[in-house]
This record gives structure tokens, sequence and C-alpha cells, in this order.
């Protein structure tokens, strides 16, 4: 969140919308972040729960996602000039998002702001490359989720958990 906040500093844009989780946007996270960062940037923070799901599940070149980006970008209020993937679900879905939205809106990834921010640490420590372990969790179904991101990734050593079976 922060680093959507960080993005979002040094912007033009005067109203954006945040696309992210239901249960991110009842915390409004998002909007608190950015008003510290950009006060003069409106946000409009809208959830998108049928987005994870598909994307977990290995559907996002499907017709389902793509009419679920579609009545997304529709429920946009007038003079949005960027949307914030709000999930880092949400870029497998860019190209939907890119054919869904009007023309002009720009789409941030916060996640690249945090790659930069990583891969500096990474030099700045002289960490040797593959030597760090990538742990992910999920709500869905952990087979699936591993066989999907093992194929977006190519990762080979990262760890895989339910997340339900962390708060027990």
């Amino acid at each position: 969140i922060g680093n959507a906040a960080a993005a979002l500093r040094e912007t033009r844009f005067a109203r954006i919308a945040v696309f992210a989780t239901a249960a991110t946007v009842r915390s409004g996270a998002y909007r608190a972040a950015i008003a510290a960062q950009a006060p003069r940037i409106e946000v409009v923070e809208i959830a998108a729960p049928a987005l994870v799901p598909l994307v977990e599940q290995g559907l996002t070149a499907t017709d389902r996602a793509r009419d679920a980006v579609n009545e997304l970008c529709r429920a946009l209020p007038p003079g949005v000039e960027a949307i914030v993937y709000g999930c880092t679900h949400y870029p497998l879905l860019d190209g939907h998002f890119a054919r869904a939205l009007p023309s002009g809106v720009a789409r941030i990834d916060p996640a690249l702001t945090q790659a930069a921010a990583a891969g500096a640490l990474v030099r700045r420590l002289a960490l040797a490359p593959g030597s760090g372990v990538t742990h992910y969790l999920t709500n869905g179904d952990l087979a699936l989720f591993e066989a999907n991101v093992r194929a977006w990734t190519r990762d080979r050593n990262g760890t895989f958990a339910a997340a339900a079976a962390l708060t027990h």
C-alpha cells in the first residue's frame, strides 16, 4: 500500500481509482496511505472480489475474467485518470484492463515500485542471486494455486501454504 502511495507522490493525476479486495477497501488503507503521500489526489476505492479467485484458478485468459474486468471498469466514476492495482493478483489481468478502460486512463502497478526497492536492497546488501526463498499464501485451492504460480514465475524454490492453516 505504501508503494502505491510512493508511486503516486509525483504524478499529475488528480483523481484515481483503486481496485482492491473487499477487505482492503473496507479498511480504507489505500485512501489513507495516498492521502499521506499525495493529499491533492482524490481516491475512489472499488472492491473487486471476483478477480482473485479467477487469477488463482488460472482463468485469466477467459471470458469470465474479461467480463469481470469490464464490469469493474463500467463502475468507474467520471473523471478517473488512473487506476491502481490494489492487489498483487490484478496485474495478471492487465490486458483485460487495457481493453476495458476508457482511453487515456493510466494503469499503475505498485508492485513495480516494490520490485525496484527490493532490487536496490539486494544490490546494497550484495545478496547472491537466487539465495532467497519466496513464501506464497492462498485462501483458494492450494495445489491449483501452486501450479499457476510456478507457471507464471518459474519459481521452483518457493514454499506454499493455505492461509487458513496459519491462523490455527
